[in-house]
């Protein structure tokens, strides 16, 4: 993984480019959470605003997660900060964003924050259907050019689980896609990170990178998941979805379909020689749902 880097170590360029759209930063604060950005920082201004900014090295990748955010943000500001401005410059691609003070949201079990997360989630899944046009791919089309199971399927040392199972979560996996179609623009890339509680208690989801269309509920489903990894047993964040308004919406199957999907990505991504750790725990978080669904 790419080290972040700091202010300084910006390219001069770069750091001009963003001062003749904020005004040379008087101070600035790495934020240390995180893990697509290779710059993470809020600027203090010399108005006395403060602006968050982030950015990547010039990439496909980076290009287009800079432009689904930018192309998302008109549409989500009754949750998200609003984008301030943009920067292309000596092969980095920056935003910058309305700055929210507060805290990362507490996922864990009996947290106050859960019933906050519940209602904003039921409120953007009806803001954002139908889905308005933000030039992203389906996550229905991300995940048809996975196969992960069958990629899991030629590695060594399987789960024992897994093995007994492969060709049921082969099967699972190719109904994925069709379980997570709709109309509606998801983040798909929930975490705690992506939750901020302001000073006034109130629930700002950001990051809008990763969005892309999808059914009303998978929001909802990706948030199990973190749970899960936050301490729920699968039953218990099961239950927190039901507080979800679009949770009724969505079958049981779909939800197997989307678990096992989920899980074999994971899986996948886990397996990379270059792969953080962080993703060997959300594998194991996906593969737990999953055994609470099939079992």
């Amino acid at each position: 993984m790419k080290r972040r880097l700091k202010w300084q170590e910006l390219p001069e360029a770069v750091r001009r480019a963003v001062a003749g759209r904020a005004g040379e930063p008087l101070a600035v604060d790495d934020v240390p959470f995180g893990l697509s950005s290779h710059f993470a920082a809020v600027l203090h201004c010399p108005d006395g605003q403060r602006v968050f900014c982030k950015g990547m090295e010039d990439s496909r990748d980076a290009r287009r997660q800079c432009r689904v955010e930018a192309a998302a943000n008109p549409h989500v500001t009754f949750t998200s900060p609003a984008l301030m401005w943009d920067v292309s410059e000596s092969g980095w691609q920056l935003l910058g964003f309305e700055y929210v003070s507060g805290r990362v949201a507490d996922l864990s079990p009996g947290s106050p924050d859960l019933p906050e997360v519940a209602r904003t989630l039921s409120d953007a899944a009806d803001r954002l259907t139908p889905v308005p046009e933000v030039g992203t791919l389906p996550l229905s089309k991300r995940w048809e050019r996975f196969a992960a199971w069958d990629r899991v399927a030629t590695q060594g040392g399987l789960d024992p689980w897994v093995a007994g199972r492969l060709d049921q979560l082969v099967l699972w996996e190719k109904r994925g896609p069709g379980a997570v179609a709709g109309d509606t623009l998801a983040h798909c890339d929930l975490s705690k990170y992506n939750l901020l509680v302001d000073d006034g208690h109130r629930l700002h989801v950001v990051d809008w990178a990763r969005a892309g269309r999808a059914a009303s509920w998978v929001d909802t489903a990706f948030m199990v998941l973190r749970l899960i990894g936050e301490g729920h047993t699968p039953a218990s964040a099961e239950r927190w979805a039901r507080t979800v308004g679009v949770w009724e919406e969505v079958g049981e199957e779909d939800i197997v379909a989307f678990a096992v999907t989920t899980a074999g990505i994971r899986a996948v991504r886990a397996s990379r020689s270059d792969a953080p750790p962080h993703l060997a725990r959300l594998a194991t978080h996906a593969l737990s749902w999953c055994r609470h669904l099939l079992d």
